[in-house]
């Protein structure tokens, strides 16, 4: 259930980034590393996450509290996960696989908020508490 909650997590975190950048963005959040990124961006996105993380618990039955706390964890790990991996491939010089996925950066565009976010995870999950319902 837990990696569910962190596929879906990231997935809507970096959907709703990628939305808010295109219909709001206009402060760069880290040009050298991520041409792309913004300020507005991320602030869709982590307002979308913690709707859903609300929306989730209440549906569940969990503590609405630690869900959006978890869902934090999730934003900033996959925001870090992302540009480490960017600020490795800028470093060697490499633009990923873009031939491969064209509309996608490349094979790493799509795993590397996971590279992070994934473990991250469960290590927030278990300090956070036995929350889960059952």
């Amino acid at each position: 259930a837990l990696m569910v909650l962190a596929f879906l997590f990231v997935e809507l975190f970096d959907s709703f980034s990628l939305l808010g950048g295109k219909l709001f963005g206009r402060t760069l959040l880290v040009p050298k590393l991520s041409p792309r990124k913004t300020w507005e961006g991320l602030a869709t996105g982590c307002a979308a996450l913690l709707l859903s993380a609300w929306a989730i618990a209440a549906f569940i039955g969990c503590d609405v509290r630690m869900l959006m706390l978890l869902a934090l964890v999730a934003a900033a790990s996959a925001l870090a996960g992302d540009l480490t991996a960017s600020a490795i491939k800028r470093k060697a010089g490499v633009k990923d696989y873009p031939s491969v996925l064209p509309v996608q950066g490349g094979l790493l565009d799509i795993a590397d908020s996971w590279i992070v976010a994934a473990p991250l995870m469960v290590v927030a999950a278990s300090f956070i508490g036995r929350w889960w319902p059952g």
